[in-house]
């Protein structure tokens, strides 16, 4: 661990029960595929956006924006190196102005308590959370030994998030490596994909760069919970649909209207079963998010240690030590042919 803080898997099932770990309530995360206007609105409601992606040293002249507390922007920096995947789900959280995102009390009073603190102090005041380190630190992976924190070199890989959130009509980008927020414009309410559209040409940007180098990244977004979503539509339509079905009743008679009506009456039964089915959908998503941490979390050395015995005392191990030195070499090769730059180090498997 670093600082107290250990490393987490960059997962959105991982994200989404760590969110609710912090008492959040309304909100999971979805990876995002598509930036189109399509794909954003696929996503439903998007609180903010997480960057995450191997970090290079690039030069970046921006200007930042100085004094953010004082413009209502919750902007921390950057003082633990385990902790950026939180940090940047926090900054997304912290300045949510949605009202269907409900922050729970421990999160609410830590953005009270910490509200006027500049961005130096929030981030301290972030590190030494009990709270939030202890949910960060719930998914730590069960080690059999604990090896001494070192330093990142440049050959190391190291991995950072960045987050990207709508605030007061205006959208930002905050990296807790920088002094401050970046300010990216001025949001186009009437744009199809709402505020995305003004960090989209940011976002793109690094997409572009990033994969002409090779440097792997991913995209994820805090999205309003979409089962809640689903059933609020499904609500709705039922209510509406009741209400037609008592005109269609009530116009026995026939003529233009109640073919209207009938038409409408259809359109909202479709929207009623659709809502369903992905009510059926994300219960199903957040069983296996459940199921999948919780194999994340389990400590299965004891049980590879009593496999490796059994096999070593029926004799199968050198078979199985050279079968998985065949397949990496096997690995290696096909990566070397998709031009991929690998160290060839099944000498030492």
């Amino acid at each position: 661990m670093s600082g107290g803080w250990c490393t987490i898997e960059s997962d959105p099932g991982v994200f989404t029960e760590l969110i609710e770990s912090f008492g959040c309530k309304g909100v999971q995360v979805e990876e995002v595929w598509d930036m189109s206007d399509e794909g954003i609105a696929a996503l439903g409601e998007v609180f903010g956006c997480i960057f995450l992606f191997k970090w290079v040293d690039r030069e970046d002249t921006r200007e930042t924006v100085d004094a953010p507390e004082e413009q209502g922007i919750f902007f921390a920096k950057q003082v633990i190196q385990n902790a950026c995947a939180t940090q940047a789900i926090i900054s997304v959280l912290m300045n949510c102005q949605s009202p269907h995102l409900s922050l729970g009390p421990s999160l609410s009073e830590f953005r009270e308590f910490t509200g006027a603190f500049p961005a130096d102090l929030k981030g301290a005041a972030l590190s030494d959370s009990h709270a939030i380190r202890t949910a960060h630190n719930s998914f730590a992976r069960p080690e059999p030994f604990q090896l001494e924190s070192k330093k990142a070199t440049e050959d190391d890989d190291v991995y950072h998030f960045i987050a990207y959130v709508p605030i007061n009509g205006a959208a930002y980008e905050l990296d807790g490596l920088k002094p401050g927020p970046v300010f990216l414009g001025a949001v186009d309410d009437a744009a199809p994909s709402g505020w995305f559209a003004t960090v989209r040409p940011a976002i793109q940007e690094r997409f572009e760069a990033y994969s002409k180098e090779r440097i792997t990244f991913t995209l994820l977004a805090l999205v309003r919970n979409r089962k809640d979503a689903a059933m609020e539509a499904a609500a709705a339509a039922e209510s509406e649909l009741a209400s037609v079905e008592a005109e269609v009743a009530a116009a026995a008679g026939g003529g233009d209207g109640v073919a209207a009506l009938e038409a409408r009456r259809g359109e909202l039964q479709a929207t009623i079963a659709a809502a369903r089915r992905t009510v059926e959908a994300e219960e199903e998503k957040f069983r296996a998010w459940k199921a999948e941490n919780v194999r994340r979390k389990h400590n299965w050395v004891p049980l590879i240690a009593e496999l490796l015995k059994v096999c070593a005392e029926a004799g199968k191990l050198p078979a199985m030590r050279e079968s998985a030195r065949t397949k990496l070499r096997e690995a290696i090769e096909r990566a070397k042919k998709e031009g991929v730059d690998i160290a060839d180090e099944s000498a030492d498997v």
